[in-house]
């Protein structure tokens, strides 16, 4: 009985909250950080055109530094250490070194940023009704992370194509996804015509790389090659070469724009075919399996 009334008092939550976050909570969580992230990089970027002739080179290098930080932050959580030269030298030898100086005094200025992100994480479990157990204060500051993180993303396409942001709310065809925000007034059908291919299919991150990128990323999601089912050997120093100079040639013939642009932009040299063995829009990035 003993056992069984623990597990009671588990799943119930000792305060009266739901045990854990549904997914439409965390959808939520999930949304909200993102526009607060949106709303801030916008407006340091105004501020950057105000002040700096450099503005493009400085809003480019601290996304940088946002997404860097956070998907690190997603993947391997956050370190009691965060901040530091320690951890910022271990965790992103990618960043420039500027780029490094700038987290480091970022968290410099703000040495209680890991439990304020838990306070926030708190907030937004109380405001969903849900109990404020270790583990749901994780879960929710990861999704916070991970909003943040899209947001990040988002606006490193906005920088190579400014129109993405709002095509879906002035295009007079039908919706190609979810408009970043809602609209005030339903537009008026327009004359019947063919859609472009649903640029939401392509999820984050992949929406955002460059080929070399998604290539990258697949390597090191994929540590066998998926080719061939019988197969399944694993990476050798050759075929990684080979598919990441495929990639690297691709990024030089249309430019290291976001891989989904050169789906969109370039599809007659890349028509999708379920059996010639290249992951489709619908799936992830244009990326040829060997």
């Amino acid at each position: 009985m003993t056992a069984k009334s623990e597990t009671l008092k588990m799943t119930l939550g000792q305060d009266g909250g739901a045990a854990s976050l549904t997914t439409t909570q965390k959808a939520g969580i999930f949304r909200r950080a993102m526009e607060e992230m949106r709303d801030h990089l916008e407006l340091v970027h105004v501020g950057f055109q105000r002040t700096d002739p450099n503005a493009t080179f400085l809003i480019e290098g601290l996304v940088g530094i946002y997404e860097a930080m956070l998907r690190d932050f997603v993947v391997n959580g956050v370190p009691t250490n965060v901040g530091s030269r320690e951890h910022v030298e271990a965790r992103f030898p990618s960043l420039t070194d500027d780029q490094k100086e700038t987290l480091i005094d970022f968290f410099a200025d703000r040495p209680d940023w890991r439990d304020r992100s838990l306070d926030k994480a708190a907030c937004d479990l109380r405001a969903s009704g849900v109990c404020e157990t270790a583990d749901n204060l994780d879960i929710a500051r990861k999704v916070n992370l991970e909003g943040r993180l899209a947001a990040a993303l988002e606006y490193r396409r906005r920088l190579v194509d400014p129109a993405t942001m709002w095509t879906g709310m002035i295009d007079d065809r039908a919706a190609s996804g979810p408009m970043p925000f809602a609209a005030v007034a339903a537009v008026p059908a327009a004359v019947a015509t063919t859609a472009p291919p649903p640029e939401s299919q392509v999820a984050e991150p992949w929406a955002s790389m460059t080929p070399t990128q998604a290539a990258e990323r697949f390597i090191a999601d994929n540590p066998k090659i998926v080719g061939d089912a019988r197969r399944k050997a694993r990476w050798t120093a050759k075929t990684r070469t080979q598919f990441l100079s495929a990639a690297r040639l691709l990024e030089k013939s249309y430019g290291a724009r976001p891989i989904r642009l050169v789906v969109r932009k370039c599809g007659s040299a890349w028509k999708r075919d379920p059996g010639s063995g290249v992951i489709g829009v619908e799936k992830g990035p244009l990326i040829p399996l060997v």
